[in-house]
């Protein structure tokens, strides 16, 4: 049985008053946990569209 595995995004991150951070994840909660590495503020983000 082969196991799902998501396909890598680009995610912008934002919070407060920092500035966007866009980082590369599979999912929300990974990006989260990538920007959060370089301030702990950041709380929403969302897929940005490349091409």
């Amino acid at each position: 049985m082969e196991r799902f595995v998501a396909p890598m995004a680009t995610w912008e991150i934002v919070g407060g008053d920092l500035p966007p951070v866009r980082v590369r994840a599979r999912t929300f909660d990974e990006a989260l946990a990538k920007a959060r590495l370089r301030d702990p503020g950041y709380c929403a983000g969302w897929v940005v569209e490349e091409g």
